[in-house]
């Protein structure tokens, strides 16, 4: 079902989030019973309230010791943060760092 509403994002009204449901393969009886419960709405809307108050405004978000990486982001912007806070903690990657070819020989 995640996947599925990834793909129609711009059309989660009720009536199409029973359609999709059937395409997924969810028992659409049993997602109308749980929207009119309300039983998930509260957790839903405290996850949403959590994320604003970190930051996110979109997604994917992601978090790496606490720093914020917003939007689709290249791996190398994963590696800078993490090397940056490797350095910031004293953490040397010395047996990797001794593994790479020396550059410019």
């Amino acid at each position: 079902m995640h996947d599925a509403l990834f793909g129609w994002e711009s059309a989660l009204d009720e009536y199409s989030l029973g359609a999709i449901a059937g395409k997924a393969g969810v028992d659409p009886a049993a997602l109308k019973s749980c929207l009119e419960s309300g039983r998930a709405a509260r957790l839903v809307r405290q996850d949403y309230l959590d994320g604003l108050r970190a930051g996110v405004d979109g997604t994917p978000a992601f978090f790496i010791n606490g720093i914020l990486l917003s939007g689709a982001q290249p791996a190398e912007a994963f590696s800078e943060v993490i090397d940056s806070e490797l350095k910031r903690l004293g953490i040397s990657l010395a047996a990797e760092d001794s593994a790479r070819p020396a550059s410019g020989h």
